[in-house]
């Protein structure tokens, strides 16, 4: 039998109609008795025994066009309750009851109903997709179809369902995850009528690498001084610019840089993080004793480059296999130098080295040097108030002192004069760049380096990746 009657509402809720396994009758305040169809999971969603009851299915969407069904079973998908049309002879009420899933019939008595299900596509999930995982986060991007209306709303979980999150966009990231953690993710979406999905499930586990930057940071666990690392924020006579560093006499700081840990050529030590960056100086003296500038010129700008930097960024980086030089940032290089003082504190220097005060010319590199505020901070901080000129009392409780060095620093005042640390433990701005002494290369490793083994000592350092 074929009934023509336009669809005068579609219902806000997706059905998913189950048997009436039992006819109850309650009695309310007004008297009426109330039918209520609902599933029980043992049984089958058998209609039978309901003479009363016709199921009418639209024979397509938006055709307004219904048909009787034969069949003795509730439409488990594409149909969705039409509660206008839906109706009983004898003015009995039927209704959607989402919380239990059901039709409701409100009724003084024995009727005969007609029970009409609209088709209707629902918007569907094709897949999920996981990226960016890191070991704290996971990005979520569905693709997804629409059905008779358009996608509004993606809904998002990270335990299975026990709750989501609402968005309207198809990605999604989850932050603050535990390292390696496998998640059971869920996601559905719902469309401009509220008409929901079939929920999309996957797992996916957060990476289990350490960076190297977050390794240091977690050594350091909130407490000054904690291993040897002083954060620099909120700290009295420090940098004040966020920054992780060693100091003292000799922290366990010590990183292999190498394929061959035992080469104690490999061996570099972290000078601290800055930012999501750590920073490295090789242990010892690289290649004997050099000069800054054979030419005797300490001009350092976008033109005219000092012999240190070809020293430093060919002759030295070439020793290097392309695995680990992969590994080395390109960073950019603060080389404007700064004027000669005997009176400076670290804090000092580094206002005027990279700081507050300091010239904006750089040089974006590989291979670098320390600074000299890099020396000044490596000491216990009870010498952090101490002028870097008479800095000979720190030396048995600064790591990087014991070397003739030169630093990246230059002197703006004279044109062939740049800064070094002397073996005694102090720092002096009155040398002839043509001079020769040690270096000992300086860089930042990439962002991504991760932390593997060791514990930093000499003979367990820290192994990279």
């Amino acid at each position: 039998m074929i009934i023509n009657k336009k669809i005068l509402l579609i219902s806000s809720v997706l059905l998913t109609l189950i048997i009436m396994i039992s006819i109850v009758f309650v009695i309310n305040k007004n008297n009426t008795d109330k039918l209520v169809l609902e599933k029980k999971e043992e049984v089958k969603t058998q209609i039978s025994g309901f003479n009363g009851l016709s199921l009418m299915y639209e024979t397509g969407p938006g055709t307004g066009e219904y048909q009787e069904s034969k069949s003795s079973t509730w439409p488990e998908e594409g149909y969705i309750f039409n509660e206008n049309l839906s109706a009983c002879e004898n003015g009995g009420k039927l209704s959607w009851n989402e919380e239990k899933k059901a039709v409701i019939l409100n009724s003084f008595g024995s009727d005969a109903c007609y029970v009409y299900f609209d088709a209707y596509i629902l918007a569907v999930i094709n897949s999920v997709s996981t990226s960016n995982i890191t070991n704290d986060s996971i990005t979520l991007t569905v693709n997804a179809t629409n059905g008779n209306n358009p996608i509004t709303t993606y809904y998002y979980s990270s335990n299975n369902g026990s709750n989501y999150i609402e968005s309207t966009s198809n990605t999604y990231t989850f932050n603050n995850l535990e390292i390696g953690t496998e998640y059971n993710f869920s996601v559905y979406i719902k469309d401009s009528l509220g008409y929901e999905s079939e929920p999309y499930t996957l797992s996916e586990t957060t990476d289990d690498t350490v960076l190297l930057a977050d390794w240091v940071i977690e050594q350091y666990g909130g407490v000054q001084g904690n291993n040897g690392i002083y954060h620099h924020q909120n700290l009295a006579n420090s940098a004040e610019d966020g920054s992780y560093r060693y100091a003292g006499a000799n922290p366990n700081n010590y990183v292999c840089f190498g394929d061959d840990c035992s080469n104690e050529g490999n061996l570099y030590r972290i000078i601290g993080v800055f930012g999501s960056e750590v920073k490295l100086i090789k242990s010892t003296n690289y290649g004997g004793i050099v000069a800054w500038d054979s030419g005797n010129s300490n001009t350092w700008n976008s033109s005219t480059k000092p012999d240190i930097r070809s020293t430093l960024n060919t002759t030295f980086l070439s020793t290097l296999s392309a695995t680990w030089q992969n590994r080395i940032a390109t960073h950019a290089f603060k080389v404007g130098g700064m004027a000669n003082s005997q009176t400076n504190t670290a804090k000092q220097y580094y206002n005027t080295e990279v700081g507050s005060s300091s010239s904006s010319t750089t040089d974006s590199m590989k291979i670098g040097l320390m600074y000299v505020s890099d020396f000044g901070f490596a000491a216990s901080p009870d010498y952090w108030t101490t002028e870097l000129f008479n800095y000979e009392p720190a030396k048995s409780s600064n790591w990087l002192a014991g070397l003739d060095e030169w630093t990246i620093s230059r002197s703006s005042d004279d044109s062939d004069l740049a800064f070094l640390v002397d073996s005694r433990g102090y720092v002096d701005g009155f040398n002839l760049v043509l001079g020769s002494t040690a270096v000992r290369p300086s860089f930042y490793l990439t962002s991504s380096t991760s932390y593997v083994l060791g514990i930093g000592s000499s003979a367990d350092p820290i192994r990279i990746q």
